[in-house]
C-alpha cells in the first residue's frame, strides 16, 4: 500500500537530478573498497623496500565527510614472515586528492608498521594513511569500563542524584562494553548489593551512555520529564532516568530487558519466519505504534522544536559542502528539496508534539517483558509524521537484506494504520517526511562512501517521488 492524500501525484523530479545523485565518480567509491585497498597499499609497502609484509585485507571502517574531506578507519591484517598469526593494524585515512600537481608518494618505514609514527600516501587513490592513535576519544570510557573505578563514580553520581537514593551503596560491578564509536560509548553494568539490601530495592542492572556534546542533556530531560508524564503507564516502557554525570557528560539509566530489536526481529520473521512468526510480527508492529502514539500524545513540552525547513537546511548544507569535490550533486539536490519545499507550502503542517526524534525499529528492543524505547538523545518538538517517516522508511530499507519486498511494505504500512488507530497525522506531510527521509539515505550513502547501497536508495526515493508526493503549486500559464 502506498501513502495515499487528497490530491493527484506531484511530478516526479527531472530524470538529469536523480542521476547525479546515483552517480558517484570511481575516484571516491575506491575509497570504500576493500580490496582495492589492499592491492594499493600492498604496492606503497613494496615500495618501501618490505619484502617480509603479506597485506592479507584492508576494510574500510567508519567514514564520514567533514571540512571538505573523506576521513574514517581502515582495519588492516597482515601476516609478517616468521609468525605464525595475523596481526590487525588500525589505520586512519584521509581523502587527500586535491587539485593541482600530484603530490609525491612518502613510503612508510616497513619496521613501524602500525607503530604510532607510521604513515603513508597512496597516489592512486589519494589517500594519506596512518596509524590510528590508540588512546581513547572519550576519557570516561577509561573509568567506567574499569570495575574498581566505575564502582566508585557509579555510587558517588547516583547518590547525588536524589533524596530517592540516599545511602546507594554498591559491593561491586560488572562492566561490559557493548558500544564504542568516536563520540559515543554505551556500558552495561551488572551491580550487587551488601546482603541485608532487600532485593529489587535498587537495580541489578544499569545502563551508562557516554557522549560529546549536548545530546545527553538532551535525552536526560527528556527521560526525566516523560517519566512524569502518562507516557510512564504506557504499555511500552522507557529506561528510567537514575542519573546525570556532568563531569563526565554521562547518562545512568535502569536497564531494560533486550532479547532483539525490532529491525532484528523484521528481518528474522521475513527472511525465513513462518505466518504464525510473522502474524506475531504484525502484533507487535502494533504495540509499536501504539507506543508511538502514547509518546506523541504525552504532553511534555520540552526539547527544541524540530520541523521540515530545518530538515531542508540541513540536507541542503550537506549538499553544499559535498559540491566542493562533486560540483554537479548540488544542483541536483537543490532541485528535489525545492520540489519537497514547494508542496510544503501548501500542505500545512500538523502541530508540534513530543517527538522521539530517531525512531527507527533499532529503537524499540523486544524481551519476555515486553517492548521498550530507547535512544531518546534526539528527543524534540516534531510533527508526529516526522518519526513515523523515519520508521517507515527504514523498514523498508531492509528489503536489501530480504526476498520478500512486499512482506516489508505490508510491515510499514501495518504500523502507519495502528498509529492513526490511536494517534493523528497529515498523510499529505507524512509523505514529505518521508521524501526527506528517503533523499538522507541517499546523501549519506555520499557522505559515509557506501557505492553499494546507493542505486537502491536512489531507486526509493524515485519511486516515492513518483508516486507518493503530494501536489506542489501550479506555476501560472504564461500570457
Amino acid at each position: 500500500m502506498v501513502v495515499q492524500h487528497d490530491g493527484a501525484s506531484g511530478p516526479a523530479a527531472p530524470k538529469t537530478s536523480l542521476d547525479v545523485l546515483g552517480r558517484m565518480p570511481a575516484w571516491l567509491a575506491a575509497l570504500g573498497d576493500g580490496e582495492r585497498l589492499r592491492r594499493s597499499l600492498s604496492s606503497a609497502l613494496r615500495a618501501a623496500g618490505d619484502g617480509q609484509l603479506k597485506l592479507l585485507s584492508c576494510e574500510p571502517g567508519r567514514l564520514r565527510f567533514e571540512a571538505g574531506h573523506w576521513s574514517g578507519t581502515y582495519r588492516a591484517v597482515v601476516h609478517d614472515a616468521g609468525v605464525d598469526e595475523p596481526r590487525t593494524v588500525l589505520l586512519r585515512g584521509t581523502d587527500q586528492r586535491e587539485p593541482g600537481p600530484a603530490r609525491p608518494p612518502r613510503p612508510g618505514d616497513r619496521h613501524l608498521f602500525g607503530g604510532r609514527a607510521w604513515t603513508t600516501y597512496l597516489p592512486d587513490l589519494g589517500l594519506d594513511l596512518r596509524t590510528e592513535p590508540p588512546e581513547p576519544d572519550l576519557p570516561a570510557m577509561a573509568l567506567l569500563a574499569d570495575p574498581d573505578s566505575a564502582r566508585s563514580l557509579l555510587e558517588d553520581g547516583i547518590q547525588r542524584s536524589g533524596p530517592a537514593w540516599t545511602g546507594f551503596r554498591i559491593r561491586s560491578c560488572e562492566p561490559r562494553v557493548l558500544r564504542y564509536k568516536p563520540g559515543r560509548g554505551t556500558v552495561w553494568y551488572t551491580l550487587t548489593y551488601d546482603d541485608d539490601v532487600p532485593r529489587g530495592r535498587w537495580p541489578d542492572a544499569v545502563v551508562v551512555k557516554v557522549y560529546q556534546g549536548a545530546k545527553g542533556r538532551v535525552s536526560w530531560d527528556a527521560l526525566r520529564a516523560l517519566w512524569g508524564s502518562p507516557m510512564a503507564q504506557s504499555a511500552v516502557a522507557i529506561a528510567e532516568p537514575i542519573a546525570f554525570l556532568a563531569d563526565h557528560n554521562a547518562l545512568v539509566q535502569r536497564a531494560v530487558a533486550e532479547e532483539e530489536t525490532l529491525k532484528q526481529a523484521i528481518r528474522r520473521a521475513v527472511t525465513d519466519g513462518s505466518s504464525i512468526v510473522r502474524a506475531e510480527l504484525l502484533a507487535t508492529v502494533r504495540r509499536a505504534a501504539a507506543g508511538l502514539a502514547d509518546l506523541h500524545g504525552c504532553g511534555v513540552a520540552t526539547g527544541t522544536t524540530r520541523g521540515l525547513a530545518d530538515e531542508v537546511d540541513e540536507l541542503r548544507g550537506v549538499a553544499a559542502g559535498l559540491a566542493v569535490r562533486v560540483p554537479d550533486l548540488d544542483a541536483g539536490v537543490e532541485h528535489l528539496l525545492g520540489m519537497i519545499s514547494a508542496s510544503a507550502a501548501v500542505n500545512p503542517a500538523d502541530p508540534p508534539r513530543p517527538a522521539h526524534g530517531s525512531f527507527r525499529p533499532a529503537q524499540a528492543l523486544l524481551s519476555r517483558q515486553g517492548l521498550a524505547f530507547i535512544d531518546f538523545d534526539s528527543y524534540c518538538q516534531a510533527e508526529p509524521a516526522l518519526d513515523l517517516a523515519l520508521f517507515r522508511t527504514s523498514v523498508r530499507r531492509l528489503a536489501s537484506g530480504t526476498r520478500d519486498r512486499a512482506a516489508l511494505v505490508d510491515v510499514s504500512d501495518e504500523f502507519l494504520a495502528a498509529y492513526r488507530e490511536r494517534g493523528s497525522v497529515s498523510l499529505a506531510r507524512l509523505a514529505l517526511w518521508e521524501a526527506l527521509a528517503l533523499l538522507t539515505d541517499a546523501l549519506h550513502c555520499w557522505t559515509k562512501v557506501r557505492p553499494a547501497e546507493l542505486p537502491g536508495a536512489v531507486a526509493a526515493l524515485a519511486a516515492h517521488l513518483g508516486t507518493a508526493m503530494p501536489p506542489a503549486p501550479r506555476r501560472p500559464a504564461e500570457p
